[in-house]
């Protein structure tokens, strides 16, 4: 009867089988419908106006749905290695993962190239054609395991994190601020810019976030079709995701801000304003874009830090940094969307 009753019982490999099937069904859900999102969210603000619970609960559905993809395809990589998947013999579920981790920032960064030539209009079909190569490079096997040394490579994604994890605190508790009021977040942005507007400041961060793209990129190129735990995909996929952020946002700020609009590229730039993302049809797609990049930055930091901290802290101390490190930057990121959705408390 008992042996029955094993035989009955699904094992974990299964589970975390039909699990992996799941959520990658939802990940490419997220993915054929993310240039809806900005709509969604649009829309959803207007219903707010003439009945402020359902377009709230609209709103934070829309957002929700938004930032999808990218859980998915973390909660895709752990259903697989706890099914104990062989990355290397099945690429293709590492690539889309990563394809939906970039989803956000890729969305914008072609959304700004294509308006500097008149060819906005264009964005969903650039969309919808990445998508179409990375399904067709299910065809292409993986590539052979390098292993020359990346010791160097990844020295140096440690000394440029280092001096970007610094102003990205800064610049993130600036914008905290705005939190409070515009004029609030700007005050505090003229005292940080005495510093970090210098040129050669300036020019060593822009320097640490294109390092943070090349060896970043390059070590997840590696990294991505091992067989990993929940944290290290994490890891990974943050990873993934920052690399392509910084270079839509180094665009942004520098190309489309600077050389083309010639703005000053203030959090109210970013933000559209005191009325916030909410305020026009194509704002809103910035809202998962930036808020998702203050929780990339946390988790991937988190990670380094417990890594760093374990001999110091010893395994518990340091996991406990870690998870504290993520709850921290869950709140942060929360607490940002009030002045991308245009609130302020004064």
């Amino acid at each position: 009867m008992q042996a029955q009753i094993l035989r009955a019982a699904p094992s974990a490999a299964a589970t975390s089988s039909r699990s992996q099937v799941s959520t990658r069904a939802v990940l490419w859900v997220a993915l054929l419908t993310y240039p809806l999102v900005p709509a969604m969210l649009y829309q959803s603000r207007a219903l707010a106006e003439s009945n402020l619970f359902l377009g709230v609960l609209c709103l934070l559905l829309s957002y929700a749905w938004g930032v999808s993809g990218p859980v998915a395809a973390w909660l895709t990589l752990c259903a697989a290695d706890r099914a104990k998947v062989n990355r290397r013999e099945q690429p293709q579920l590492a690539r889309e993962a990563i394809l939906a981790a970039i989803g956000p920032p890729f969305f914008v960064l072609t959304g700004a190239v294509l308006a500097w030539f008149r060819l906005a209009g264009y964005q969903i079909a650039v969309w919808y054609a990445l998508l179409a190569l990375v399904a067709a490079a299910r065809l292409v096997p993986a590539r052979e395991l390098q292993t020359t040394p990346i010791a160097a490579l990844a020295r140096l994604h440690r000394v440029s994190a280092v001096l970007l994890l610094i102003f990205g605190v800064a610049h993130v508790a600036n914008h905290l601020a705005a939190v409070d009021s515009l004029n609030a977040h700007v005050a505090i942005q003229n005292a940080l810019r005495i510093v970090y507007r210098q040129p050669v400041v300036e020019a060593l961060i822009v320097i640490a976030a294109l390092s943070q793209v090349w060896t970043g990129w390059t070590l997840v190129s590696r990294a991505h079709l091992q067989r990993s735990n929940g944290l290290r995909n994490l890891q990974i996929l943050a990873g993934a995701f920052l690399g392509m952020f910084f270079l839509s946002h180094l665009t942004g700020v520098f190309i489309s801000g600077r050389a083309i609009q010639h703005v000053d590229t203030t959090f109210a730039w970013a933000t559209g304003g005191p009325h916030g993302l909410l305020a026009n049809p194509r704002s809103p797609q910035f809202i998962p874009y930036y808020s998702l990049a203050v929780l990339a930055l946390f988790l991937h930091a988190a990670y380094a830090g417990r890594w760093m901290l374990a001999p110091a802290l010893g395994q518990s101390g340091a996991l406990k940094f870690c998870y504290a490190i993520i709850a921290a930057g869950m709140i942060v990121t929360l607490l940002l969307l009030l002045p991308m959705s245009g609130v302020h408390l004064a």
